[in-house]
C-alpha cells in the first residue's frame, strides 16, 4: 500500500486530475512510496520531487513525465517507458530498470548507485554528472549518450553499446567494459585506471590524455583511436589492435604489448621504457624520439618502421629484424647493435626526413661518413637536437 492513499487515489484518477492537483497544491510533497503503479499510463505526469521509494512501476508509461528530484530509490521500473522523461537529480539508487526505455531521458546529476539497468535503452540519454557507481548496464544501449563527468566507478558495462557516447572526464576507474562497443566514443581526459576493457571496441575513439594506467585491454580494438598523451603505464595491451592509432607522447612505460598490432601507429615521443613488445607488429609505425630504453622487442616485426631519434639503449632486440626498418637516424643504440647495423644496413642510419619532399630519403653525404671505420657515432645528448629533422 502507498504511504498516502489520498495521493494514490488522485493519481489513479488520471494524469489530468493529478497535474491539476499538483498545480493547486504546490507545497505538498506527494507520498507514493511503495505504490503499485504497474503498467499505469503516467505520460507527462508531474511527479517532480515525489516520494516513490520502493514503488512498483514495472511496465508503466512515463514518457515525458516530470520526475526531477523524485525519490525512486529501490523502485521497480523494469520495462517502463521513460522516453524523454525528466529525471535530473532524481534518486534512483538501487532501482530496477532492466529493459526500461530511457531514450533521450534527462538523468543529469541523478543518483543511480547500484541500480540495475541491464538491457535498458538509454540512447542519447543525458547522464552528465550522474552518480553511477556499481550500476549494472550489462548489454544496455547507451549509443550517443551524454555521460560527461559521470561517476561510473566499478560499474558493470559488459557488452554494452556506447558507440559515439560522450564520456569526457568521466570516472571509469575499475569499470567492467569487457566486450563493450565504444567505437568513436569521446573519452578525452577520462579516468580508466584499472578498467577492464578486454576485447572492447574502441576503434576511432578519442582517448586523448585519458588515464588508462594498469587497464586491461587485451585483444581490444583500438584501430585509429586517439591516445595522444594518454597514460597507459603498466596497462595490459597484449594482442590489442592499435593499427593507425595515435599514441604520440603517450606513456606506455612497463605496458604489456606482446603480439600487439601497431602497424602504422603514431608513437612519436611515446614512453615505452621497459614495455614488453615481444613479437609485436610495428610495420610502418612512427617511433621518432620514442623512449624504448630497456624495452623488450624480441621478435618484433619492424618493416618500414621509423625509429629516428628513438632511444633503444638497453633494449632486448634478439630476433628483431632491422633489415627493413625505414630509418634509425640519430637513434640511441647499444654499441654492439650499432656496429651490426653500420656493417649490414648503414643506409638505415643515414635516412632523413626531407621536409620539402615530405619523404624519407638517404643523405648520401652522411652515408659516406657513417661507412667510415673511424665514424664516431652520433653526438652527445646536448648536441643531438640540432640534428633531428623535425626540429
Amino acid at each position: 500500500m502507498p504511504a498516502s492513499q489520498d495521493h494514490f487515489d488522485i493519481l489513479k484518477s488520471g494524469v489530468r486530475n493529478w497535474n491539476k492537483w499538483r498545480k493547486e497544491n504546490t507545497t505538498v510533497t506527494p507520498d507514493l512510496a511503495g505504490a503499485d503503479l504497474r503498467k499505469t499510463d503516467l505520460r507527462r505526469a508531474n511527479l517532480a520531487g515525489a516520494h516513490l521509494a520502493g514503488a512498483h512501476l514495472g511496465g508503466a508509461y512515463l514518457a515525458e513525465a516530470r520526475l526531477e528530484k523524485a525519490n525512486l530509490s529501490g523502485a521497480n521500473l523494469s520495462g517502463a517507458n521513460l522516453w524523454k522523461s525528466h529525471l535530473y537529480s532524481a534518486n534512483l539508487a538501487g532501482a530496477r530498470l532492466g529493459e526500461a526505455f530511457l531514450g533521450g531521458a534527462n538523468l543529469g546529476g541523478a543518483n543511480l548507485e547500484g541500480a540495475n539497468l541491464e538491457g535498458a535503452n538509454l540512447e542519447k540519454a543525458h547522464l552528465a554528472g550522474a552518480h553511477l557507481v556499481e550500476a549494472n548496464f550489462e548489454k544496455a544501449h547507451l549509443s550517443g549518450a551524454h555521460l560527461t563527468g559521470a561517476n561510473l566507478w566499478k560499474a558493470h558495462l559488459y557488452s554494452t553499446r556506447l558507440e559515439g557516447a560522450h564520456l569526457e572526464e568521466a570516472n571509469l576507474a575499475g569499470t567492467f567494459l569487457a566486450g563493450a562497443d565504444l567505437g568513436k566514443a569521446c573519452l578525452a581526459g577520462a579516468h580508466l585506471r584499472g578498467a577492464h576493457l578486454m576485447e572492447a571496441n574502441l576503434s576511432g575513439a578519442d582517448l586523448g590524455k585519458a588515464n588508462l594506467a594498469e587497464a586491461h585491454l587485451g585483444k581490444a580494438h583500438l584501430y585509429s583511436a586517439n591516445l595522444a598523451g594518454a597514460d597507459l603505464g603498466g596497462a595490459n595491451l597484449a594482442g590489442a589492435h592499435l593499427a593507425g592509432a595515435n599514441l604520440a607522447g603517450a606513456n606506455l612505460g612497463g605496458a604489456n604489448l606482446e603480439k600487439a598490432h601497431l602497424a602504422g601507429a603514431h608513437l612519436v615521443e611515446a614512453n615505452l621504457e621497459k614495455a614488453h613488445l615481444g613479437r609485436a607488429h610495428l610495420a610502418g609505425a612512427h617511433l621518432g624520439k620514442a623512449r624504448l630504453h630497456s624495452a623488450h622487442l624480441g621478435g618484433a616485426f619492424l618493416a618500414g618502421a621509423f625509429l629516428a631519434g628513438a632511444n633503444l639503449s638497453g633494449a632486448y632486440l634478439e630476433g628483431a629484424d632491422f633489415s627493413k626498418v625505414k630509418s634509425l637516424y640519430m637513434a640511441k643504440l647499444d654499441p654492439g647493435i650499432l656496429s651490426e647495423i653500420k656493417a649490414r644496413w648503414p643506409e638505415k642510419l643515414a635516412t632523413l626526413l626531407n621536409v620539402r619532399l615530405r619523404d624519407w630519403v638517404i643523405d648520401e653525404a652522411l652515408l659516406e661518413q657513417v661507412k667510415k671505420p673511424d665514424w664516431p657515432g652520433w653526438p652527445e645528448e646536448e648536441d643531438r637536437g640540432k640534428w633531428l629533422p623535425w626540429r
